[in-house]
């Protein structure tokens, strides 16, 4: 019975894939219809999206912005921090490794 059904499902995507060869303009109008629709609902969306923001921001666009700035300077001045802490062990964990490589080629001489 599951077979059937199996291939009864087959079959009916079979006669649809026919159906739409036969008529390859109706494919391309309603591929051009879904960009456009999925375009159209980004585009309203984003204007939705942008008047929501001005309406609830709760400082003026200047005073966000140069904390935006400042959030910006201070996430890179970590970032720089970082990697030169990461840049000192490192260079550390390689002297020690050269010393250590130096102290067991010695001793098997």
């Amino acid at each position: 019975m599951r077979r059937k059904r199996d291939i009864d499902l087959v079959e009916e995507e079979e006669q649809e894939e026919d159906e739409l060869e036969e008529f390859p303009e109706l494919v391309e109008e309603d591929a051009v219809g879904s960009a456009l629709g999925f375009f159209g609902g980004l585009l309203i969306g984003a204007f939705l999206g942008a008047g929501i923001a001005l309406v609830l921001a709760p400082e003026p666009g200047e005073v966000t912005r140069r904390r935006i700035r400042e959030r910006i300077h201070d996430l890179s001045e970590d970032a720089r921090e970082r990697f030169d802490d990461v840049r000192d062990d490192a260079g550390r964990e390689l002297r020690v490794q050269r010393r250590r490589l130096r102290r067991r080629l010695k001793g098997r001489r």
